[in-house]
């Protein structure tokens, strides 16, 4: 394997962050979409009397 195929190089590094942290924020986006959706989920088959 020649390992230059696997070097960064500096100028990459905060393009690669950012990717990093944009996936990251996405991914946390979702959770709170889902956790919000069960919540009201949860609300509503309190209130038909189903929980």
């Amino acid at each position: 394997m020649d390992d230059k195929l696997y070097a960064i190089t500096l100028e990459q590094m905060p393009a690669i962050q950012q990717q990093i942290t944009d996936s990251s924020q996405h991914v946390t986006d979702l959770l709170k979409n889902w956790k919000m959706r069960i919540e009201n989920l949860i609300r509503q088959l309190k209130g038909k009397k189903l929980l």
